[in-house]
């Protein structure tokens, strides 16, 4: 059973290291729903099997963990999508791969996704008509699946040239091809003008919808900090640097995760605010994570924001462990944990 699609607006399980367990997972379609929030996309890079083992089918445990997770999303009405990045399948796109990919797509609705995501992020991407095959895969994909939204990564994902240093020179003309190669239908991820945007203008929002010929869904990486830099700091402002123009320029709207989970609601609690989804989210926010808590929290916004860990002396990290130690809430037990190092960077991370 699923219901009608519209503009997902919600968060994303798609960071580098340690997933959150399952019991956190489950939590979040009804927090989602209290915001006045919509989507749920899963593809938390640690999930091999929908990578580099793609292939494969999941473990029955995992697999009972999602199916149970797909369930909690449609019962609190969220539309829940599935993330696949089929790993380099566009260098060899056979027969045989096509089929692979079919059946997997085919597993993949069993948990009744209300969109599916084709990936292309953080591949190479520096061969002769890239856009044109990656296309190609996701075109298969939307016909396939005639009742569910597809929406697709580019390997350029930005106009950061983090992404050509890493992944190879982006291909002549790749983003305009892949306007012309796509279905008209299907949705394109984007995360600004570069891999995490401080900022995202509604005129940038435009400009790339021309490009595209289609408005696109913002993979937004604010508060994201997986990677070698950005773990050791905490993005804790409710999603800055948008303005309220935004909304109307974007097919839809996505928060990419934080690693401390309870923290990661203040930014869906911005995204809810900018985009209109609930008129109580400030007041939300502050019964979920305590007064006294965001209050310390908004004294030490530019320590942790700007200097970060390795700013604090070793009497600043202690003073601050104190203090946080004192409240005992799922958020400061997260600052505490953060202060004493134990979010570890993973180096499979590319793109900090």
């Amino acid at each position: 059973m699923q219901y009608k699609f519209s503009n997902p607006i919600g968060m994303i399980e798609g960071f580098y290291g340690n997933p959150w367990p399952h019991s956190v997972r489950l939590k979040f379609p009804e927090l989602l729903a209290e915001l006045g929030l919509n989507a749920y996309l899963y593809c938390p890079k640690s999930d091999p099997y929908l990578r580099r083992r793609w292939k494969e089918d999941w473990p029955s445990l995992d697999w009972s963990n999602l199916m149970a997770f797909s369930f909690e999303c449609l019962n609190k009405k969220i539309s829940l999508g599935i993330g696949i990045s089929p790993y380099e399948i566009y260098t060899a796109y056979t027969n045989f791969e096509k089929i692979k990919l079919r059946a997997k797509i085919e597993k993949i609705n069993e948990l009744n996704p209300v969109f599916i995501c084709v990936l292309f992020d953080d591949m190479k991407g520096n061969f002769k008509d890239a856009a044109s095959i990656q296309a190609d895969i996701a075109n298969d994909i939307h016909n396939w699946c005639p009742h569910t939204k597809v929406l697709f990564c580019p390997t350029y994902y930005s106009f950061d040239p983090i992404l050509e240093s890493i992944f190879g020179k982006k291909p002549t003309n790749y983003h305009e091809s892949l306007g012309e190669c796509l279905h008209h239908e299907i949705g394109v991820l984007w995360t600004g003008n570069e891999v995490c945007s401080e900022e995202i203008s509604s005129s940038h929002a435009e400009q790339v919808s021309k490009i595209f010929k289609r408005q696109v869904t913002l993979w937004d990486n604010y508060s994201a900090n997986d990677g070698k830099k950005r773990s050791k700091y905490l993005y804790l402002r409710p999603l800055p640097g948008r303005d309220d123009m935004l909304p109307r320029y974007l097919s839809g709207h996505l928060c990419n995760a934080m690693t401390q989970s309870e923290l990661f609601l203040i930014t869906l609690s911005g995204l809810s605010k900018l985009h209109g989804a609930s008129s109580k989210a400030e007041i939300w926010l502050e019964k979920r994570l305590g007064k006294q808590a965001l209050k310390m929290i908004s004294r030490n916004l530019t320590e942790f924001e700007t200097g970060g860990l390795e700013a604090l002396s070793e009497s600043r990290l202690m003073e601050l462990k104190n203090e946080y130690g004192v409240i005992k809430s799922a958020a400061t037990e997260e600052v505490v944990n953060w202060l004493e190092g134990r979010y570890r960077f993973d180096p499979n991370c590319l793109t900090d």
